[in-house]
């Protein structure tokens, strides 16, 4: 049951979340440009914390165990995730395409040389 989603402004808030969740899951997206804190104009340049550092910190310090923090597993997730729509897609159009070859239920295939009319049992019977 997912209880919640939320994009986070700074490192800081990203601690208090992280650490004070009780979720069993944390789904990371992205660690990357996360300030130190909240961004203020009157400060001027934002310092951005490093993704090493975040995820670090989160490994050791989340309460919920962090999925998505190795490098590349959003990358993979999305490769993953379009692979299963291919194959689905590719099951999906040879199923069509062989209810296409085949005779509808209970019809004799055609034959381009056949020119003879068959009969059922109801045409002899009159």
């Amino acid at each position: 049951r997912l209880v919640g989603a939320e994009a986070v402004g700074s490192f800081g808030l990203w601690q208090e979340r992280a650490s004070g969740s009780d979720a069993d899951v944390l789904v990371v997206l992205s660690t990357a440009g996360l300030p130190r804190s909240v961004p203020d104009a009157a400060r001027g340049a934002i310092e951005v914390v490093p993704a090493a550092e975040v995820v670090s910190w989160t490994e050791a310090r989340s309460r919920a165990v962090p999925i998505g923090t190795w490098p590349g597993w959003v990358a993979l997730g999305i490769f993953l995730a379009m692979a299963v729509a291919l194959a689905l897609l590719m099951w999906s159009f040879a199923r069509v395409s062989r209810r296409a070859r085949e005779p509808w239920e209970g019809e004799e295939p055609e034959s381009s040389d056949d020119t003879s009319i068959s009969r059922t049992s109801s045409d002899h019977e009159a």
